[in-house]
């Protein structure tokens, strides 16, 4: 048959999936469901589901499988979700993944992990290229991971554009990301991230405060195409 699903929160979450292909089967109190689910008006694949109850004690999981969700010019992060306004826009690449929710008398739990490879993409503090990462989510439905995920940069431009470099962070839910830290080569230095947590879900200033650390001047200058003006010798900063 098909259904649309929706969410239950009274501020949706993601936008209604529609599901063409859902089938059911109930027999020994037992209940075995699978689904492949699109996005309602431009009828993108999202996931499949693969869902099984027991109504004897209460158990039960939802299996969930991104086989490759792209992101492209006919298809934005925010289509799916209203908490990607602000946060990522222009993406270009894909996602792949999987979920797991399980449920019983005494609760629910969930976990996943989902990774995209050489994504480009438009962020809150500049524009990002050859983006890789993988993300482990230990609640899966709060969207919140382990301390210590980290993504390879290959260019993002903050101010500076600079090449090559890795992220540690942290989802924290309620749309908000603990930076750990990040780490590029510059100029025969290295420029260096602070820590920090980012606000996605509230209309405030976000700040982001990054150390150079020996980097050369006739390099840097080099870098930024000044051909009239020489310079020796290693300094340090924080722009």
């Amino acid at each position: 048959g098909g259904l649309v699903l929706t969410d239950a929160d009274p501020d949706p979450r993601f936008s209604p999936l529609a599901s063409q292909d859902a089938k059911l089967r109930f027999a020994g109190s037992v209940i075995d469901a699978t689904a492949g689910f699109n996005e309602q008006k431009s009828g993108t694949k999202i996931l499949d589901a693969v869902i099984h109850h027991r109504l004897s004690d209460g158990n039960g999981t939802a299996d969930l499988f991104v086989r490759e969700l792209r992101f492209d010019d006919n298809f934005q992060p925010d289509q799916l979700t209203h908490l990607a306004y602000g946060v990522v826009a222009n993406a270009q690449g894909s996602v792949v993944g999987d979920g797991h929710i399980a449920w019983s008398p005494q609760g629910v739990t969930s976990r996943g992990s989902f990774a995209t490879s050489n994504m480009d993409l438009a962020a809150a503090f500049g524009p990002v290229t050859g983006l890789t990462t993988t993300l482990v989510f230990d609640d899966l439905i709060g969207l919140k991971t382990a301390p210590g995920q980290k993504a390879r940069i290959a260019s993002i431009n903050p101010g500076i554009p600079v090449l090559d470099g890795e992220i540690d962070y942290e989802l924290l839910g309620d749309n908000r990301v603990r930076v750990e830290g990040g780490r590029w080569p510059f100029a025969g230095g290295e420029l260096l991230l602070h820590p920090t947590t980012l606000n996605f879900a509230a209309d405030q200033p976000r700040r982001l405060t990054f150390d150079l650390v020996g980097v050369d001047a006739a390099i840097f200058l080099q870098n930024f195409g000044f051909d009239n003006i020489n310079a020796t010798g290693k300094f340090d900063g924080t722009p």
